[in-house]
């Protein structure tokens, strides 16, 4: 089984906050180029867009919900899940989706700095590729985030073109992947079948500022 633990980060300091204490350019210092919430150009799905694809996608039996076995299908809508299930009845309707979405907007941030660990068999794992691969329902605009993780198993991903460690908000799969002469050292549940998910939003930003670990086991 795959663990999620939160770790504190040192970005995990708001912007406001860190302005306020004069602490921005210790941030800057200690890896952090930008604070943790970042507004950008690119703009966020349309939330009636991405719950239409979620449905289009998931919803097997065209029932015009999602149950946990359909949106488990989703890494990353499982693990938004306990967020947008609005109602508490194990399911996600397309306007429990559009609604939690609409969140996103209002938050007014399209990119979110996060700290990553990863360990395997309870050490951390040193020079492994950390890929968060968005879900196919936000479209081509929300574009796959990548780090390397250092001796201490840390990494703080960055999206394709942003030019500093940030992440998109979304909800995405997660792949980790180490290769020896071209071969594949990780199992394949946690790489080409991944069960591993994460959600960068401001919903997801108690978990997100302590840093997210993915505990990995080679058997």
């Amino acid at each position: 089984m795959t663990r999620i633990k939160s770790w504190t980060s040192a970005c995990s300091v708001p912007g406001r906050l860190a302005a306020a204490l004069g602490i921005t350019a210790l941030l800057s210092l200690t890896g952090c180029p930008k604070l943790q919430g970042e507004r950008a150009n690119a703009a966020l799905p349309d939330p009636h867009d991405t719950a239409e694809a979620a449905i289009a996608e998931y919803d097997t039996n065209a029932d015009g919900t999602l149950s946990q076995e359909e949106y488990s299908k989703s890494p990353g809508l499982l693990v938004a899940s306990k967020r947008m299930d609005a109602d508490g009845n194990g399911q996600i309707s397309q306007d429990e989706i559009v609604e939690y979405l609409e969140m996103y907007e209002e938050a007014g941030l399209t990119l979110k700095s996060m700290t990553v660990y990863v360990t395997m068999d309870g050490a951390p794992l040193e020079g492994a590729t950390v890929t968060l691969v968005p879900d196919s329902i936000q479209g081509e605009g929300t574009k796959p985030a990548t780090g390397v993780t250092d001796a201490s198993g840390r990494c703080d991903p960055m999206a394709e073109g942003v030019g500093y460690p940030a992440v998109q908000i979304g909800v995405y799969r997660v792949t980790v992947s180490q290769k020896d002469g071209g071969t594949e050292t990780i199992p394949a549940k946690y790489n080409a079948e991944t069960e591993l998910g994460v959600e960068v939003s401001s919903q997801a930003s108690d978990e997100l500022d302590q840093g997210i670990t993915f505990e990995l086991f080679s058997r």
